[in-house]
């Protein structure tokens, strides 16, 4: 298999290189599917560049928020470029408690929004 190639994961298209960060296992675990993996148990991955990005108040502080289609979103969790797993397992695990959840990605980053009108978003507090 060539070096550029790729494997798509939660709607990531991810180079090979960036996998060498990975044990083995980690990386069989992440690309094996359950039997509960569909695409409505996995967050959408969006470029930064297609979303716009606000300041609202909050829970006595500045929050940054989100809108994408016909939703806002408050920041839940930022990650390094390098921690895409986590992003992704956080990502699929408000996703599997019925939090809507997106992420979008930067050269930089990895950011997890869920929806405001989630009660969970009052609670959540962004790291």
């Amino acid at each position: 298999m060539a070096a550029s190639a790729s494997y798509r994961l939660a709607m990531l298209q991810i180079p090979l290189t960036a996998y060498y960060h990975y044990s083995k296992e980690q990386l069989m675990l992440a690309l094996t599917p359950s039997s509960t993996t569909t695409l409505e148990s996995a967050p959408h991955v969006i470029p930064e560049q297609q979303i716009t990005l606000f300041k609202f108040y909050m829970d006595q502080a500045i929050q940054d928020g989100l809108t994408y289609g016909n939703e806002l979103y408050r920041l839940a969790k930022e990650f390094r470029i390098d921690d895409w797993l986590e992003a992704d397992r956080l990502g699929c695990e408000l996703i599997g408690q019925g939090v809507p959840t997106v992420i979008s990605v930067s050269k930089q980053r990895y950011s997890v929004w869920i929806s405001l009108r989630n009660p969970l978003a009052a609670t959540f507090a962004a790291s």
